[in-house]
């Protein structure tokens, strides 16, 4: 409706530019015939206007309805010159003119377009829920499966926020802190995901699968590792805030921050230096907080992938990066189609939940198992192989609907 309201005023304003010397002539031409010879006459205005725009040399001959009873019309150098002025003076204008039609059509569309929306919205509003009732049909069993995992694994987070509180020991403060703390994220991440498959957007979910595999990868790494480690991987949030902060005022061109953001910067600029000086120069970097398990390696995620056993992952990882950043790969790569992957669309589908979603299940199997009570090795066997039957069970479910919507859709 915009789109055709927009397309409409330009082929109005480009008309309209382009007839201003008609308009001009016509004009000019009308006042003298109706001021010398008494003549009312748009038509033959109109009409003497085009004859001396098509070139016309001669004076155009008028007449007045009677044998021998005319007169000749000529252009002199004074009314070409009046009319040039005329025409010079309206096509200055003209930007201002354009701006304010421009100004003033936009807003009574835009006010028109939100009185019609809510017929609009509630049509669009019955059309989604009616397509997503067909995705969770043809989805069922392995969306189900996905929210029983959310559940198991709130279920195992909280027993862990219940273990580490009754525990009075410290010794790991940090390090169960930044466990509980990202096991948290991850199921709310798993959780966000599910949604995203069960309302269509598979890329989508696997653009929020990414972001689980880097909690994984981390979680696992700080599972394995001691104290120090966890207390360096808390404490690194500052040097994160600091880069963050600087950045935006550097985007937005502030160079003297109000008294309580100078304030701020000032506090987060003091403690980096200060854990600097505890954990060394490295600790600046984007993981420097890894150095101890790094062992002179680069700092970087794919190192840190690699020392957690999860590089098997990195393919799926760099097909995830497609549907985040704006790489030419994400130009031709899509789950949400069967076809060809030159045809895209932005609207939800029904098809590709079998590559997020199995993903999402397998990470989520791994973060749980970084949290179970190790204390109880039967307990912790006994939740495993619970999440172990329920991802068996997702892959075989994703795989199986997967495999009946190609046959349904004649592509196998």
């Amino acid at each position: 409706m915009k789109a055709e309201a927009g397309t409409s005023l330009n082929r109005l304003l480009k008309e309209l530019a382009g007839s201003i010397p008609t308009k001009v002539i016509e004009q000019f031409v009308f006042d003298r015939l109706r001021k010398e010879h008494g003549l009312k006459d748009r038509k033959l205005a109109l009409e003497i206007a085009n004859y001396f725009l098509s070139g016309g040399a001669s004076p155009y001959t008028i007449s007045l309805g009677q044998v021998d009873d005319h007169l000749d019309f000529l252009f002199s150098e004074t009314d070409e010159n009046e009319v040039l002025e005329k025409c010079r003076k309206l096509s200055e204008e003209l930007p201002n003119f354009f701006k304010k039609t421009i100004e003033d059509v936009s807003r009574k569309s835009a006010k028109q377009f939100q009185n019609d929306w809510e017929e609009i919205g509630t049509l669009q509003r019955i059309e989604r829920t009616a397509f997503e009732s067909r995705v969770y049909l043809r989805w069922k069993q392995p969306i189900d499966l996905l929210y029983m995992q959310i559940h198991i694994s709130r279920e195992i987070g909280d027993a862990f926020a219940k273990r580490v509180k009754r525990s009075r020991s410290r010794k790991q403060q940090y390090k169960n802190e930044c466990l509980g703390r990202l096991h948290v994220r991850a199921v709310r991440v798993f959780a966000e995901a599910t949604r995203l498959l069960e309302t269509g957007y598979p890329d989508a979910a696997l653009a929020r699968w990414r972001t689980m595999h880097e909690i994984s990868v981390v979680i696992n790494l700080l599972a394995k590792s001691d104290e120090d480690v966890a207390r360096r991987y808390f404490e690194h949030q500052v040097v994160d805030e600091l880069r963050n902060t600087q950045a935006e005022l550097m985007s937005f061109g502030i160079v003297k921050p109000h008294a309580d953001d100078q304030n701020r910067l000032d506090e987060l600029i003091e403690t980096k230096e200060v854990l600097i000086a505890k954990y060394g120069k490295k600790f600046g970097d984007d993981y420097g907080w890894a150095e101890p398990i790094l062992n002179g390696r680069n700092c970087n995620f794919r190192e840190l992938e690699a020392i957690s056993n999860l590089e098997k992952w990195r393919s799926r990882y760099r097909q995830a990066n497609g549907h985040i950043h704006a790489t030419s790969r994400g130009l031709t790569q899509t789950f949400s189609t069967p076809y060809s992957s030159y045809f895209l669309s932005s609207a939800a589908s029904n098809f590709g939940m079998t590559v997020p979603g199995q993903s999402l299940s397998r990470t989520m199997l791994q973060i749980n198992f970084c949290v179970l009570d190790a204390s109880s090795l039967i307990d912790k066997a006994f939740e495993l192989q619970r999440l172990a039957a329920v991802d068996r069970s997702c892959f075989a479910a994703f795989a199986s609907v997967h495999k009946k919507l190609l046959k349904d859709e004649g592509l196998m």
